[in-house]
C-alpha cells in the first residue's frame, strides 16, 4: 500500500474506535495478520457514487458494501434506481468533515483503487462507522469483500432491519429477494437469490449448489473449491432455504459466482419475509 497516513491532530480517539470497531478486542495473544491500519485522513472531495470516493486526493472504494450504481448522465451506463440517492447520502454523511479511512494491505481493486473502511464523527463528537450508517439507512447492500465474520454479522443483521422496514432501496421491489424457482433471474444483474438447495456436488475443481432438478435450466452457485472448502457445514447445504447473492449471469440456466464464502448465508426463516404491523 503506496498511500500514507497524513498527520492530524485530535484524531487518536477516532482511529482507537475505528479500529475496535472492524477489529473487536480478541482473547487471543497478539493482532490478527490482517489488521487494518490507518492509510488516509482528510476532506472527502469528491463522492463518485454510494460507495466510492475521493479522499485526499485518492480514489478508495468502501469496503464489505455495494450501493446502487450512480453514473454521470453524458456517459453511456445507466444509473441504478436509487443510485442518485445512495451517492447523497454519502456525500451528506462526509461533507465538510474529517475522514479517516483503514486500509487492509491486499485488498485493492484489479486497478488499484484501496478497498477501505470509513469513519467520521457526528456532530456530538460519537465515531460513524460510514459503511454500517449507509446499510442501516438502506442505501446500500452488504457486499462482502473481506471475511471479517464479525463485522459482515452487523452489517446483515443492520441490513435485514433495513429491508423489513423498506427503508431506502429496499422501497424499491427492483431490490427485493428473488425466490426461485418461481421469480425470474436477469442477467446482468446484481440480485439477491432466496431458495432450497436441491442437490450439491464437486465436478473437478467446482462445486456446484443447484437449486433446481435440471441445472441447464434452473438456477444454480457456483463456487471455486478453495472458497466452498472455507464455508462451515456447506455439506448440510441439501433441503436448506438459502441466500446467494451476486451477478447473475448464464451458463445454461442463471448462475451466481461466488468469490468470496460470505456471500451465501442460511435463511432462518422463509425467504418471502415481510415487515410485520407494530
Amino acid at each position: 500500500m503506496t498511500a500514507k497516513l497524513r498527520k492530524y491532530t485530535g484524531g487518536r480517539s477516532l482511529i482507537c474506535l475505528a479500529l475496535c470497531l472492524v477489529f473487536p478486542p480478541r482473547l487471543s495473544a497478539g493482532p490478527p495478520s490482517d489488521m487494518p491500519q490507518p492509510c488516509l485522513t482528510g476532506i472527502v472531495s469528491t463522492v463518485i457514487s454510494g460507495d466510492r470516493l475521493v479522499l485526499d486526493g485518492k480514489t478508495v472504494q468502501l469496503l464489505d458494501i455495494k450501493a446502487p450504481e450512480y453514473h454521470e448522465p453524458d456517459t453511456a451506463y445507466t444509473t441504478w434506481p436509487h443510485g442518485a440517492q445512495s451517492r447523497a447520502a454519502l456525500a451528506d454523511i462526509t461533507n465538510g468533515k474529517t475522514v479517516t479511512a483503514l486500509c487492509h494491505e491486499k485488498a485493492l481493486l484489479p486497478d488499484g483503487t484501496p478497498v477501505v473502511s470509513l469513519f467520521t464523527e457526528d456532530d456530538t463528537g460519537n465515531t460513524v462507522h460510514i459503511q454500517q450508517f449507509l446499510i442501516k439507512s438502506g442505501h446500500a447492500f452488504v457486499w462482502p469483500s473481506s471475511r471479517n465474520q464479525v463485522q459482515l454479522a452487523v452489517l446483515y443483521r443492520l441490513e435485514e432491519e433495513a429491508r423489513l422496514q423498506k427503508k431506502g432501496l429496499w422501497a424499491s421491489e427492483h431490490y427485493h429477494p428473488r425466490q426461485v424457482p418461481d421469480d425470474f433471474l436477469q442477467a446482468g444483474r446484481f440480485m439477491l437469490v432466496h431458495g432450497t438447495v436441491q442437490s450439491s456436488q464437486t465436478v473437478k475443481a467446482t462445486h456446484y449448489l443447484n437449486f433446481g432438478a435440471d441445472w441447464r435450466k434452473d438456477f444454480t452457485a457456483e463456487l471455486p473449491r478453495r472458497i466452498w472448502q472455507d464455508i462451515p457445514d456447506g455439506e448440510s447445504f441439501t433441503g436448506k432455504n438459502i441466500e446467494v447473492r451476486g451477478w447473475v449471469d448464464l451458463r445454461g440456466g442463471p448462475r451466481i459466482l461466488v468469490r468470496n464464502p460470505y456471500q451465501i448465508r442460511l435463511l432462518n426463516q422463509p425467504a418471502n419475509i415481510e415487515a410485520k404491523p407494530d
